[in-house]
């Protein structure tokens, strides 16, 4: 069971001839490993159950795969001094074709699965944290319990928007890393693409082009392709600004920060990049 879960393997992996070629584990079927895996899983239940108090929190996730919409949630409490984020469910969250993903639909899943697997009733939990999403800021008004919003999201929507001022120069560096790909190949020179939901994405993009400048400079196959001095001076600003944003983007990341740390990150931040103020 730990082999198939710690490395993402099918369930069916288990009755597979050439695995047991391999090890001298016992065989089992996959239907002992699914009520294995069951087993398992009413254990944590019981373990969360007896670890969460009454009033708590909740983190809510969602995403998407081959048409399906799964949810996870994670509890929020705090037990002797230590915060616990507990992983109370991660299941598909639309089970009848009534269903759809609304902030009604969300509440619908969180009020049964807190009732029926920790005895919780969901008007208890006092906040709810996720992305800045409407579906998250209408389940939150519909709980009437405060949204604590993802600041990595906020951060996020900040950068997006003031990629905007600069979208020609990033154009053109884009329009020379798709020209770059099918040029060069070696890990050394290998161009990086910037993609539309990260902005990490665009400042290694910019990046790798300074890395690449020296290299590509004198090339007479690229010479239309290759940004101006006055793109180049913007650009240069614009990597400076964006690793101050890494930085504090880092900051951001760690287990201890407060909302209060939040603030101080984002207010400095703000001092040498003012159009950020628009999302931070």
């Amino acid at each position: 069971m730990s082999w198939i879960i710690k490395s993402n393997l099918p369930l069916h992996f288990c009755e597979d001839a050439e695995t047991h070629r391999y090890t001298n584990l016992e065989r089992i079927s996959q239907e002992t490993l699914y009520h294995g895996l069951e087993s398992v899983t009413r254990h944590v239940e019981v373990a969360i159950k007896a670890d969460m108090p009454k009033r708590y929190g909740l983190i809510t996730d969602g995403w998407s795969f081959n048409s399906e919409h799964y949810l996870a949630v994670f509890g929020c409490f705090e037990m002797a001094g230590t915060a616990q984020y507990p992983l109370p469910a991660m299941a598909p969250l639309m089970n009848s074709p009534t269903n759809n993903l609304s902030a009604a639909t969300h509440l619908t899943f969180l009020r049964q699965m807190l009732m029926r697997d920790y005895n919780k009733r969901v008007e208890d939990y006092l906040f709810t944290v996720g992305d800045n999403c409407y579906t998250n800021q209408r389940l939150a008004n519909l709980l009437s319990v405060p949204l604590v919003g993802c600041a990595s999201h906020h951060l996020n929507l900040a950068v997006q928007n003031f990629f905007r001022e600069v979208s020609d120069d990033l154009d053109k560096v884009k329009s020379l890393m798709v020209k770059l790909k099918s040029l060069y190949q070696s890990s050394t020179l290998r161009p990086v693409l910037s993609q539309d939901t990260r902005w990490s994405s665009t400042f290694c993009m910019i990046h790798r082009y300074f890395r690449l400048l020296e290299f590509i400079k004198d090339d007479d196959e690229l010479t239309d392709n290759l940004p101006g001095p006055a793109t180049n001076r913007r650009l240069r600003k614009l990597l400076e600004d964006l690793s101050m944003v890494k930085s504090v983007s880092k900051e951001l990341q760690a287990s201890t920060v407060s909302l209060l740390d939040v603030r101080v990150y984002f207010d400095r931040l703000l001092e040498p990049l003012p159009p950020l103020a628009s999302h931070i």
